[in-house]
């Protein structure tokens, strides 16, 4: 029996060649692809960690305005509730003076009914 000799550069070898040749052409692709990619990630990155400084800056303004907002809210109502309190009592006595004067005029108008009625006195109204 004859043994058959392999014979270098077959046809098995250029597409071994050809496969070799486009897998590193696709792990190139893919090296540029994932170096873009990474960029991009990088970009967005900066970019949103800078808009999360400026939100968390805005939140820090804001929550101090409103803590102060909410002082100032405090005091005025104190300040209220102190004015309400002063115009309660003098409300309280003017409702006293009014009383005092009313019964004032009571008392005015009873003395002068009743010399309207017994005009015999002097000094009486007829």
């Amino acid at each position: 029996m004859a043994t058959k000799k392999k014979v270098a550069g077959g046809p098995w070898e250029v597409v071994l060649e050809q496969m070799a040749s486009q897998n590193r052409l696709t792990m190139e692709a893919l090296e540029v692809t994932r170096v873009e990619l990474g960029s991009r990630i990088d970009a967005l990155g900066q970019g949103l960690t800078t808009r999360i400084e400026d939100l968390e800056r805005a939140h820090v303004t804001t929550r101090l305005q409103l803590s102060q907002d909410i002082a100032d809210t405090r005091a005025d109502l104190g300040a209220l509730r102190a004015e309400h309190a002063a115009t309660r009592t003098e409300l309280s006595e003017m409702r006293g003076e009014v009383s005092a004067v009313r019964d004032q005029l009571v008392e005015r108008i009873d003395s002068l009914e009743q010399r309207i009625d017994r005009p015999d006195r002097p000094g009486s109204v007829h």
